[in-house]
């Protein structure tokens, strides 16, 4: 009778094991569409009851769910999730998320909001840098003096005329590296 109650409670148990990986492959497939379909409030859902709920230790999961926070507008959550990745045994997995804490800036998603439509073919984390608010949104471009007329040119053709102004330009290296001028 012992024998056949441990066989009995060998099968709920492995019955368990597969029905808890059915459960995270189903909402980790889940998730991802979601992301993808831009849904990331779903998104941070699925990947936040398999971090929480079924206690999943997958770094990429994790990963997905501070990008998925981000995009969802929590910064604060997201910079959570990025900073314990940091201490993640896969090297990549640990510079995205360096990348990211650098990056995340409280007025980078509403300047990318503003200026996504003049921008294709670009993946998040060029389009985190070309929206930091420290620059205003905007973008500072290097141009080798030889080509500025042509460069002005094309601002021109492209209704970007009145932003064709330099700024400043880059000069050799001189002793003291910053001049402060009060």
């Amino acid at each position: 009778m012992k024998v056949l109650i441990s066989v009995i409670m060998s099968v709920f148990v492995v019955a368990g094991v597969i029905d808890n990986i059915a459960t995270v492959n189903r909402l980790k497939k889940e998730a991802e569409q979601a992301y993808k379909d831009g849904d990331y409030a779903t998104a941070v859902a699925h990947y936040q009851t398999l971090v929480d709920s079924l206690n999943v230790q997958d770094d990429n999961i994790r990963l997905n769910l501070a990008h998925s926070l981000i995009q969802a507008g929590d910064t604060i959550s997201a910079q959570r999730n990025y900073s314990s990745l940091v201490r993640s045994n896969e090297n990549q997995i640990k510079s995205i998320a360096y990348q990211q804490m650098g990056i995340i800036t409280s007025g980078g998603k509403t300047n990318w909001e503003n200026n996504r439509c003049y921008v294709n073919g670009i993946d998040e984390h060029s389009a985190a840098i070309l929206s930091d608010p420290q620059s205003n949104g905007g973008l500072l471009i290097t141009i080798d003096p030889r080509y500025r007329n042509e460069f002005e040119n094309v601002l021109v053709e492209q209704g970007l005329g009145e932003f064709s102004e330099p700024i400043g330009e880059i000069v050799p290296n001189q002793d003291p590296l910053l001049d402060v001028i009060v």
